[in-house]
Formats: structure tokens, sequence, C-alpha cells
């Protein structure tokens, strides 16, 4: 694990792997209704991140308690004592 790694957590990659399937579905049905071809390109990678962190990484209540469980907050020397 590395400490460095702010808002890290079990929870918020999970909310951000579900988040990403449901935008895929999302865009997938979206591109079927418009009759466009039934695959995702490079150029959708970046709407369907944005849209998959708002609901996951984003969240400042879950990154608080990342925050928190990973014992960064107070502001202590524990990253930087760290070897």
């Amino acid at each position: 694990m590395n400490l460095w790694h702010v808002g890290d957590s079990v929870q918020q990659n999970g909310a951000y792997k579900f988040r990403l399937t449901l935008e895929k579905q999302r865009l997938l049905k979206k591109k079927q209704e418009m009759r466009l071809d039934f695959r995702i390109d490079r150029h959708d990678i970046v709407g369907l991140v944005h849209h998959a962190w708002q609901y996951s990484f984003a969240k400042k209540e879950s990154s608080k308690r990342a925050i928190s469980e990973k014992w960064w907050n107070p502001l202590t020397y524990k990253l930087l004592d760290h070897p």
C-alpha cells in the first residue's frame, strides 16, 4: 500500500468501479438507440471517467473518511517519518 495515495480506499474504489460499469452501460444503450457502433471508443473514456469520478473519489465525505482511516488527519509527520 502506498501511503501517499490520498483518498484511496476500498469504498471509493468499489464505488468508482460500480459507477464506471453503469456509465458504460448507459453509453452503450445511448449509442444503440442512435444506431451508432456498439463499442466504447478512445474518445469516450474521458466522459466515462468524469461521470464515475463524481460518484466516488470526488465525494467529500468518503474522502474525509479515507483520510481519517489512514491516520492522515490531524496533520502529522506520519508520511514524512515513514522510511
